[in-house]
């Protein structure tokens, strides 16, 4: 028994120092005049295989760079102007190849929601939104989708999202639309709420499953 312990410590102590080498490997890809802020592991297409994304600016925090890796190559670059306030989300939400990226960047006063889509070598902007969360703790109310207090996207086996386009929730804050868009749509998440007397009664939101495809038409 002591001796299966020790080999399985090898192995993954073995596994371990492969991937922080491989991370190592990547990382030196990045421009040096870049400063990294984060190394992510995600999956942004249909294996199950995880990849890495690093994320970088530049010394003057006036752009951050994306730096979209799989299996040591550098598959995409994608270029913003720097925001504070930086969360993402991949998902696979309208039966493609490629994963869309939901988006949560702005700073203090003012927050972007969005969904993206990858186009060569950059992101473009499809949808923005209004993300609200559903707690589990609290099943009678809702609750503002601050990035860090959302888990995950509420979604079913058809790829629609609960998403609510009946709705007097009023944003207080600066935020984007598409060229095309007129309407901001709630989205729900589910998630944990770090300021639960900032909530909503549900009947403030009438919720209905749509694809993206029907979202968007629907706000533009």
């Amino acid at each position: 028994m002591k001796i299966l312990i020790v080999l399985f410590s090898i192995f993954c102590f073995s596994c371990k120092s492969q991937s922080i080498s491989k991370e190592i490997d990547l990382q030196k890809q990045i421009p040096q005049d870049l400063i990294i802020d984060k190394v992510e592991k995600l999956n942004f297409d249909n294996d199950k295989e995880l990849e890495t994304i690093i994320t970088a600016s530049d010394d003057t925090y006036s752009q951050l760079y994306e730096f979209w890796f799989k299996k040591g190559e550098l598959l995409r670059k994608i270029e913003y102007p720097w925001v504070s306030i930086n969360y993402k989300w991949i998902i696979d939400i309208d039966h493609d190849d490629l994963h869309e990226i939901i988006r949560a960047q702005g700073y203090e006063d003012g927050i972007n929601y969005g969904i993206y889509d990858t186009v060569d070598n950059n992101h473009k902007s499809l949808l923005f939104f209004t993300p609200i969360i559903t707690d589990e703790n609290f099943p009678n109310d809702l609750f503002w989708g601050y990035p860090w207090d959302i888990d995950s996207i509420i979604i079913n086996e058809d790829k629609e999202l609960l998403v609510s386009l009946d709705h007097s929730i009023e944003r207080e804050d600066d935020y984007d639309l598409t060229v095309s868009q007129k309407t901001l749509p709630v989205i729900f998440f589910k998630g944990k709420s770090t300021q639960p007397n900032f909530k909503f009664e549900k009947h403030k939101a009438n919720s209905v499953f749509l694809d993206l495809k029907k979202l968007i038409s629907k706000t533009n």
